[in-house]
């Protein structure tokens, strides 16, 4: 989780903020983030605020037609 978050945002997430996803988000036992969990992140983001998503699937590789290239 604190990878993805590093290399999304540029920097982990607060303990505040990733124990509010450990209740709300699918993981691992060990806390790691699963797919499911990923895609749940990226609904919730999505509805709210689109333009970022795209902005974060670009760090990841993606293009706008979310091909990753």
């Amino acid at each position: 989780l604190d990878r993805w978050a590093k290399d999304t945002n540029g920097e982990p997430f607060s303990e505040e903020t990733k124990e509010e996803l450990r209740e709300y988000i699918d993981m691992t036992e060990e806390g790691d983030l699963t797919f499911k969990g990923f895609l749940q992140i990226y609904a919730l983001q999505t509805e709210n605020e689109e333009e970022e998503t795209y902005r974060d699937l670009s760090k990841h590789g993606f293009n706008d037609e979310l091909e990753l290239v």
